[in-house]
């Protein structure tokens, strides 16, 4: 969660450009003065934040769930397996490794572990989390252009500075490959949310939404 110091706020899904946006707002200014934003952390749409009443507008970015997936799976590989005493440290780490150093399971078994644990769908249920926090959904395929007209037309200062793409972080060549019957159960299990999704694909109040959802 950051808080852009005006009654802005945008909330951070893991693996969907938190990053990117962050270094972004650093370099926001309105009327021409650097803003005292504050860096709360991944609250997770945490019962501390609907006791906040300073929340006039805020924003996330959302990407496709099988893709949130992969991301992922790269990503924990490529941060955390194989350090020293590196224990799972997120519980869909289980469905990774039983711990450091150990066997990396394949991606088709980690969808289908996901599967089964998460019957309605693991980031349904946490997109869920943020979305009663959250006014203007930005689809992350687009950032680079849906986020400057987000903040400009927020009135901050233009033109709005975006950071270089960051380093990747999920490399492509950690081998991630799945069944068509497995992505499909997957996608089942995500069903709601994509299509969800799907019907907030519309501009409202000249604020940009989600442009895309093909995967």
């Amino acid at each position: 969660m950051l808080d852009l110091g005006t009654g802005d706020f945008f909330f951070h899904i893991p693996r969907c450009g938190g990053n990117y946006t962050i270094r972004t707002a650093k370099g926001l200014r309105k009327n021409g003065e650097k803003l005292p934003m504050s860096h709360f952390g991944h609250k997770h749409g945490s019962p501390l934040n609907t006791t906040r009443t300073d929340i006039r507008r805020s924003f996330t970015i959302i990407r496709h769930p099988f893709d949130w997936y992969l991301s992922f799976y790269r990503f924990r590989i490529y941060k955390h397996y194989g350090k020293r005493n590196m224990d799972p440290g997120h519980h869909l780490d289980f469905f990774i490794w039983k711990k450091a150093g150990g066997k990396v399971f394949s991606f088709d078994y980690f969808l289908n572990q996901v599967a089964e644990h998460h019957p309605w769908g693991y980031v349904t249920e946490m997109f869920c989390r943020f979305f009663p926090f959250v006014t203007t959904f930005l689809w992350l395929p687009e950032i680079t252009t849906t986020l400057p007209l987000l903040l400009t037309d927020w009135g901050y200062d233009i033109p709005i500075a975006l950071p270089p793409k960051p380093k990747n972080e999920s490399p492509k060549d950690i081998p991630a490959k799945c069944s068509q019957s497995t992505k499909e159960r997957i996608m089942h299990t995500e069903r709601g949310i994509i299509n969800y999704l799907y019907n907030i694909n519309v501009s409202k109040n000249g604020e940009p939404y989600i442009f895309n959802m093909e995967l």
